[in-house]
């Protein structure tokens, strides 16, 4: 976890999420169950001004430590943190130079085992220069590791003298209690390695006591290895509850479980008193357990207890569970062909596009879509609200999934789908989130059905949701988060298998729990989760969040498994250029700078969105768009699919092209807090010029809903409010640069004064703003470009050297304005050559024509196919505009 290093989109997405997740953990205070770890840090030279200790743990986001003032008695620095409730170890770096990250005291991720905690406090002693740590100040064990199943590597603080006896020194013990002798010890300084009589298992925890101190021993992670991955690796296609109307088969994988029970319920309510019976399972190959039960089960509500090494996880919902009751806590047995839609089996993808950059993406959270009390939505937050034709807005404007096909997208992306744990489906209040913390990744989320109780309504509405999309010509997209969990501790997976799921002392996620994909059986549930949404859903593409936490073969095998179904499928992640550690060695992993690794993955590109409107972590700092030459180099490189981590042939197929989505500020209100522009109407110039960056670049256009209506998270005025970095104040105007949660702490200052505020209502499309004619403009270009990019194949070459080949920068334009010319006969266009000119400048520009007459189809008014007026010789480009030419 390198800090120094981290994308900055991928901080605030990810920090965003935890803040969301684990906005209601006390921090502040001791509580049952929570440890607090006093960390003592010694130097010789006795200097610790510029040093501190960057602390994470599972639940909890990274936040540094900072030293106090004065030494303990031995002279060490102190510091602490406070793990929540249900932690088993704290992790720590510690640093030179703070945030700037200008060193660390040891270049590795380290963790500290709290089992050793009395009474919610330990103490621990880090000395400088030495890996590992001590529970007492003097020589102690630093660290220890096994070298084999019958040696173990002891570091200590200092050499023994020679009076003191090694061999009877240490002892070794694991976890279940097991004692190992020790049959001879080797010194080398002050590492001492123990030979043992006989071998440990990787499968407990091995411990080293020296001197009354138990120091846990690193071994190789018992997953990961090849003994447990032979022994296990299940390769069937029957996990879950395979319904037939005579019967269901219950097939769950829990190799360490003793004893597996199968629990039918009537309901889907944790905690209801309504047992039907308990089954036993029987033990099968690979670890996995079955048991038939007779009779038709569709509609019976189900769950797991498992026994592992004598402790009992109880009512565990099946990690293939299909459907479920309210909140995902008890999976349901169902007949999936009872919620097919009229006409399912003939649904199809209605873009089964030749390449991905055929596609135009547009992003929406189901409830922002829908929301408003202006949409003319019956349905309001619910998929059902997309299978609502001829809504209108207040003023008759036309609306909802009408107002999409209209638009031209070929692509919606839906935000999360899968059942999310921040939404209490039970209440029928008005509750808010984004949905990047999963709970449940086959279910579909039941607070965006009619009725979240029933485990067929989600399903069948979800269906019905696609099938209108479909019809209406647009292929859907799923938002999904595998790289991650809510709760590490509560995830089914890992309930059942203790922590298989999630890579141990891992937080590239910065929620604490990083996904061990390298793990087969892992591996296996990710693609089979994948398949199971094309397939049942009929999904047509998949938008991974934090892509860079996959490794590439589980990557690859993704891509490999959807295109067998559907070549057209579109697969693209955040390839963020983070950190993670695996269990295994030697794995890439899927990133923008690994990009040729995964050949059919699309990386969203931060260079053109920081480059289009201004770097994302500055909210008043002006991109391109907004006049800020600097970043003219960024523009040109995108234009040609050639941003700084795009290396292979196929770049184009790999870069999403895009100046806002869900994260971080609207495009609008980005520029409404940087721009110098002097009133509205140049704001709106801008607005236009950026988006027609996006749609006239070599790649894959995606916007954010909303964007073309000029989406804005202004808040109210005149509230006073804690300063926080989720509100941009600037010239007394407060933007709401993320909204993802509606119990965001920085709100609370607009709950109490507005009545009517809530996070819904900020986030929601403004559908009545259609009414205006500002807004209409605004829509009717982005429809414009839209068509415009549709109708000129040229646009969405995929080849690097046909686009090298094909499209030329004009010389001896003003200063700022990008002026090029795309050859479009390689790739079959109806022009011979497009001509596109950016002028960022606050004043009009004259431009030298390539020969021939040109028909001007894009200006800074209009957008479209048809011919606006004619030109030749030279054209005047008027101030922050895009023209576009075509001959």
């Amino acid at each position: 976890m390198r800090k120094k290093l981290r994308k900055v989109s991928a901080l605030v997405s990810a920090f965003i999420m935890v803040l969301s997740i684990f906005s209601g953990i006390r921090l502040d205070a001791m509580a049952a169950g929570e440890t607090k770890v006093s960390f003592h840090y010694y130097r010789s030279d006795g200097k610790y001004s510029d040093w501190d200790v960057w602390f994470w743990a599972d639940g909890v986001d990274g936040t540094a430590g900072k030293f106090q003032k004065k030494t303990d008695k031995n002279g060490c620095a102190v510091t602490s943190f406070t793990v929540p409730a249900g932690g088993d170890k704290l992790s720590f770096i510690v640093r030179k130079g703070g945030d700037s990250w200008a060193g660390k005291d040891v270049d590795k991720d380290q963790s500290i085992d709290l089992s050793a905690a009395k009474k919610g406090k330990l103490d621990v002693y880090v000395f400088s220069g030495i890996e590992g740590y001590a529970t007492k100040f003097g020589n102690t064990v630093a660290q220890a590791s096994s070298a084999s199943k019958t040696s173990i590597s002891v570091t200590m603080m200092k050499a023994f003298d020679k009076k003191t006896d090694a061999k009877k020194a240490f002892s070794v013990t694991n976890s279940v209690k097991k004692k190992f002798a020790i049959s001879k010890v080797k010194a080398a300084k002050n590492v001492y390695t123990l030979t043992l009589k006989k071998p440990i298992s990787y499968r407990y925890t091995t411990y080293v006591t020296y001197d009354g101190v138990k120091t846990r021993v690193t071994t190789p992670d018992y997953y990961s290895t090849k003994e447990f991955e032979k022994a296990y690796t299940y390769t069937g296609n029957d996990l879950g509850a395979s319904y037939k109307a005579s019967a269901t088969t219950f097939r769950l994988w829990a190799p360490l479980a003793s004893k597996v029970k199968l629990n039918l319920y009537k309901s889907g309510r944790q905690g209801a008193d309504d047992l039907i019976k308990t089954v036993s399972l029987k033990k099968k190959e690979k670890g996995t357990w079955s048991v038939k039960v007779a009779g038709d089960q569709n509609g019976v509500y189900y769950t797991y207890d498992v026994t592992t090494d004598g402790r009992t996880a109880k009512d565990v919902i099946d990690p293939y569970a299909r459907t479920s009751g309210t909140n995902g806590k008890r999976g349901m047995v169902i007949d999936l062909s009872s919620t097919d839609p009229a006409g399912w089996k003939d649904d199809k993808n209605p873009n089964e596009i030749k390449n991905y950059t055929d596609a135009v993406i547009y992003e929406l959270h189901v409830g922002d879509f829908s929301n408003d009390k202006s949409s003319g939505m019956k349905n309001k937050g619910k998929y059902l609200a997309f299978t609502e034709k001829g809504t209108k807005n207040s003023s008759g404007q036309t609306t909802g999934i009408d107002y999409l096909k209209d638009l031209g997208v070929t692509h919606v992306q839906l935000q999360p789908v899968y059942d999310f744990s921040s939404v209490d489906e039970s209440k029928d209040t008005d509750q808010y989130n984004w949905g990047y913390d999963p709970e449940n990744y086959n279910i579909p989320e039941g607070s965006y059905s009619t009725d979240p109780s029933k485990g067929a309504v989600r399903v069948k509405e979800f269906k019905e949701m696609v099938e209108s999309l479909h019809q209406n010509g647009m292929s859907v997209v799923m938002d999904v988060v595998y790289g991650h969990v809510a709760s590490k501790d509560n995830f089914c997976i890992n309930r059942i298998v203790p922590d298989y799921y999630s890579r141990p002392n891992s937080n590239g996620s910065f929620c604490g729990n990083d996904t061990a994909t390298e793990r087969a059986m892992n591996r296996k549930y990710i693609v089979d989760s994948f398949v199971y949404w094309a397939k049942e859903y009929h999904i047509n593409g998949f938008r991974i969040d934090q892509s860079y936490l996959f490794d590439t073969k589980t990557m690859n095998q993704i891509v490999k498994a959807l295109h067998e179904i559907d070549p057209s499928i579109i697969i693209y992640g955040e390839g963020w250029n983070n950190e993670t550690n695996p269990t295994k060695t030697g794995l890439s992993f899927a990133t923008q700078n690994n990009s040729a690794a995964t050949p059919q993955v699309g990386y969203f590109n931060d260079q053109i969105r920081d480059g289009a409107k201004g770097g994302v972590f500055n909210f008043t700092e002006r991109g391109y768009a907004s006049g800020n030459s600097s970043k003219a180099s960024d523009i040109r490189q995108s234009v040609t699919a050639s941003a700084s981590w795009l290396k292979t042939e196929n770049r184009a197929s790999q870069t999403i092209n895009y100046v806002s989505c869900h994260d971080n500020d609207t495009l609008f209100d980005r520029l409404q807090g940087s721009s110098k522009a002097k009133d509205r109407s140049e704001l709106i110039a801008q607005n236009n010029l950026a988006s027609s960056i996006v749609f006239l670049s070599e790649g894959i256009p995606f916007m954010q809903g909303g964007e073309e209506m000029l989406r804005s998270k202004e808040l109210p005025s005149g509230v006073k409010h804690d300063e926080s970095d989720d509100i941009k104040t600037v010239n007394g105007r407060d933007f709401w640069v993320n909204s993802y949660s509606s119990n965001a702490s920085c709100l609370k200052a607009y709950y109490e004064a507005y009545k009517d505020f809530s996070a819904s209502s900020i986030n929601a499309f403004k559908w009545d703003n259609l009414g205006k004619k500002e807004y209409q403009d605004v829509y009717n270009y982005y429809k414009g470009l839209i068509s415009f990019r549709k109708a000129h194949p040229a646009l969405r070459m995929t080849s690097g050297s046909e686009i090298d080949s094909s499209v030329k920068f004009l010389s001896g334009t003003s200063d700022n304005v990008i002026a090029y010319t795309i050859d479009g006969k390689s790739s079959g266009d109806s022009a011979q050559q497009i001509l596109v000119i950016f002028n960022p400048n606050q004043k009009s520009e004259d431009i030298s024509l390539p020969s021939g007459d040109w028909k001007v189809c894009i200006d800074k008014q209009t957008a479209g196919t048809r011919t606006l007026k004619t030109a030749s010789g030279s054209i005047s480009a008027e101030a922050e505009s895009c023209t576009v030419l075509i001959r």
